[in-house]
């Protein structure tokens, strides 16, 4: 009975580490979006500062 009981806490500890490792790779991906996306929105206040409009409108076109 007691071997069933460490063999049951080994597969909880197995699956939580797998969450664990999934999770941890979720947010590590998320973060890297994060990066990228706040890198292009300081791009585009650096280029609407620089031409002082909006890069994204397509008025002159």
């Amino acid at each position: 009975m007691q071997e069933g009981l460490e063999k049951t806490a080994q597969k909880q500890q197995r699956d939580s580490r797998k969450t664990i490792k999934k999770l941890k790779a979720e947010v590590r991906r998320k973060d890297k979006v994060l990066v990228e996306t706040t890198s292009l929105l300081v791009l585009s206040k650096m280029l609407e500062a620089l031409y002082g409009e909006d890069p994204d409108s397509d008025e002159d076109i």
